[in-house]
């Protein structure tokens, strides 16, 4: 019985033992799995960014801004770190951050490198290089930095606006060449496109240098401006260049002339007779007179024999009696419709803007200053009238011989209903500068003048209304058909039409120039003159 009993204490305490042992066997296997987790093996390498990418036009950025990489490491112990560059790379480079580029760094994690792409010399096209990190101590090692640099060209053309000038019923315009080429002579390929039918290129593609021959058919296009854009695109250029070309189809065509000079007036007295007058130019501004017996088909300059002041404006009263006043008080006259010019004598020497005779014997003149001039002989003899300003006046118009207005700067508007003895202002309601004006009867009449101000009274001026404005640019002349139609003429080759004085609309002139004086004699034929010598002329009533 006793022996019975130490065998069983000793089994039992071989099994405490051995459970023990086991226990201790688990706690330290657990252990060891615990330290396995934060050893070094398990060390991770983060690099920010891990793309660098850029564009550039050829040539034009030798080198780009400098770009940091920053590296760190995830979990617990030391991280060294290699970083290699692109063999032999012509524009990428690396290095220490607060140092010079090298091939291949080493360091400690975190660190910061630069990166920078150096264009130099480099072609039209996409460069894509690597940066290598590796570290014995990241279990994700290798990483790497992709850069990519893509170098374009810039398309150029020359020129960069195109802009044609069709007169309807007459041939099309002259094509014109654009040229195309790429900046640095980079090797660049290109495609046309445009939107409009009148609008056509000799070919649509091909490779720089290039030169491109546009048209422009303006056949079935009604009067008017009409724009689009040639679009040129290139797979080797980030962006596209635009050429914007415009057509304006007019029904005036310009005449060309020897006497290419500033031209300030022009009258007609009936299909065939014609006179326009201006200036040659330069310091002596010598004045000239165009005449026509033809209709416009030809203009021939008359002499003035020594006459040489600048002229502004012209009358004729039949096709043989005509004035033309200008500068320092020029006045001279024609009985022989212009093959002899004599000059008069007027009182004073202040220049001379606009004429206008009611009959062969009464005529008035004024100009600079509020000289107003008078004569009751033809012009035999002239004498002073009293304006009671000293305000520029541009225009002169009576209806009778008593009845008369004037037109001056800063919205001055004169009346007179006795010759002129006496002028009194009317109330224009405008401070703009008036150039022009016009009656067709004792109390029904138009003003223009500056930023297109248009000013009408069917009461002899006890009142005007403003009418528009429909343009901005300097109104500087008007013209009645004897049907009532009206063109109004100014800067920049402006030309207003109205069927009745109030409602207007712009019409195409085909031309920039400033346009001074207009004259229609009928419903379809017309005429304009201008700066420069410019001529221009409607067989359509310019519509």
């Amino acid at each position: 019985m006793k022996g019975r009993l130490q065998m069983m204490r000793a089994k039992c305490g071989f099994k405490v033992i051995f459970n023990i042992i086991v226990t201790c066997y688990v706690i330290s296997l657990l252990a060891g799995c615990g330290k396995e987790t934060v050893s070094s093996n398990s060390l991770t390498l983060v690099i920010n960014p891990t793309v660098i990418s850029d564009s550039t036009t050829v040539y034009t950025t030798p080198q780009h801004a400098v770009t940091f990489v920053y590296l760190t490491s995830n979990g617990d112990g030391i991280l060294t770190y290699t970083a290699t560059g692109p063999d032999s790379s012509i524009w990428l480079s690396i290095g220490k951050k607060g140092g010079s580029a090298i091939d291949t760094i080493t360091g400690l994690a975190p660190d910061t490198l630069w990166v920078q792409m150096s264009v130099g010399a480099l072609s039209v096209g996409e460069y894509i290089d690597t940066i290598y990190f590796t570290s014995p101590q990241a279990v994700n090692s290798p990483q790497y930095v992709e850069v990519s640099l893509v170098v374009t060209s810039k398309i150029i053309t020359t020129p960069t606006y195109l802009n044609f000038v069709a007169v309807r019923g007459l041939n099309p315009p002259a094509p014109q060449l654009l040229t195309i080429t790429a900046e640095h002579n980079a090797e660049s390929d290109f495609t046309l496109s445009s939107s409009s039918s009148w609008l056509s290129c000799d070919h649509q593609s091909g490779s720089v240098p290039d030169e491109i021959i546009v048209t422009a058919d303006h056949t079935g296009l009604s009067v008017g401006l009409y724009l689009d854009t040639i679009m040129v695109t290139s797979p080797q250029s980030a962006s596209v260049s635009m050429v914007p070309c415009s057509l304006t189809v007019s029904s005036w065509e310009v005449i060309e002339h020897p006497h290419e000079q500033g031209l300030r007036a022009i009258t007609f007295m009936d299909d065939i007779h014609g006179w326009m007058v201006g200036n040659v130019g330069g310091s002596s501004m010598t004045g000239y007179v165009l005449a026509t017996v033809d209709g416009g088909e030809t203009w021939e300059r008359q002499d003035l024999d020594q006459l040489d002041h600048m002229l502004g404006d012209v009358q004729f009263l039949d096709t043989q009696t005509g004035y033309a006043v200008g500068k320092y008080g020029y006045i001279i006259k024609t009985i022989d419709g212009g093959s002899n010019w004599v000059a008069q004598n007027p009182p004073d020497t202040l220049d001379l803007n606009s004429v206008h005779f009611t009959d062969a014997s009464a005529g008035w003149a004024v100009g600079r200053a509020g000289y107003i001039v008078h004569t009751t002989n033809g012009g035999d003899a002239w004498s002073l009238q009293n304006s009671n300003t000293s305000l520029y006046l541009s225009g002169v118009q009576f209806v009778s011989i008593d009845s008369g207005w004037i037109v001056g700067d800063a919205g001055l508007i004169l009346f007179t209903d006795d010759g002129g003895a006496t002028w009194n202002s009317q109330v224009s309601g405008v401070s703009k500068d008036l150039k022009n004006l016009k009656f067709l009867s004792n109390t029904t009449g138009w003003i223009v003048g500056l930023s297109g101000t248009i000013l009408y009274t069917d009461n002899a001026g006890i009142t005007w209304t403003s009418i528009g404005p429909y343009t901005n640019a300097v109104l500087y002349d008007l013209s009645f058909a004897p049907s009532g139609k009206v063109w109004a003429v100014g800067s920049s080759g402006t030309v207003l039409f109205s069927e009745d004085g109030f409602n207007w609309i712009n019409q195409p002139s085909g031309v920039n120039d400033d346009l001074f004086g207009v004259y229609f004699h009928n419903d379809t034929d017309g005429w304009a003159v201008g700066n420069n010598g410019i001529i221009i002329h409607t067989r359509v009533g310019g519509l």
